[in-house]
């Protein structure tokens, strides 16, 4: 029932969205190794929150599809964890650290609310095939009980009509042979 072209052009939008969720993450990836100065702490601690508050808001808009959360979650932390590594001294290996751990629990988050999504998607889908499937049965039902009714209607009437016959022919016998002795 489904139709082969929808489903074509679906897959080409849900295609076309992931690359354009990809490059927009990866031009957040570059922006710690852009605009995160190596020795401002309060402005590397902005740019991971501006970096993580952006993906963890993401998260439940691209989490239909896992595809998009990989390409809108991966470059960005990706970008932000080797910036941070890159400097190599202690704090920023620690926040990279941080990042690394996150980008895992967030991935975790998301997948479970993937899975949740094509959970519901599935049994909305299942619900809608018994109702119709409830349906036909009704109208079986219905026609079947229809049926019946004529079928016993007919069955009444050709049973009654014999009856009615012998009723009418033993009233006639019983009135010819009131007279006889």
């Amino acid at each position: 029932r489904r139709d082969p072209l929808a489903a074509e052009r679906s897959a080409f939008w849900a295609r076309d969205r992931s690359r354009e969720l990809f490059i927009y993450s990866c031009i957040w990836g570059l922006a710690p190794w852009l605009f995160m100065p190596a020795d401002n702490l309060p402005m590397t601690a902005l740019m991971m929150l501006m970096i993580l508050g952006l993906c963890t808001g993401g998260v439940p808009a691209v989490a239909p599809r896992w595809p998009a959360v990989l390409s809108f979650v991966v470059p960005m932390v990706a970008g932000l964890i080797s910036a941070l590594a890159w400097r190599g001294d202690a704090v920023h290996l620690f926040l990279a650290a941080c990042s690394a751990v996150y980008l895992g629990a967030t991935l975790h988050f998301a997948r479970q609310q993937h899975r949740l999504l094509t959970d519901a998607l599935l049994m909305r889908f299942e619900k809608e095939a018994l109702a119709d499937q409830l349906t036909r049965q009704m109208a079986v039902t219905q026609r079947v009980s229809e049926e019946k009714t004529r079928f016993f209607a007919a069955a009444s009437h050709d049973l009654r009509q014999p009856l009615h016959a012998i009723a009418l022919f033993g009233a006639v016998l019983e009135k010819d042979l009131q007279g006889r002795p």
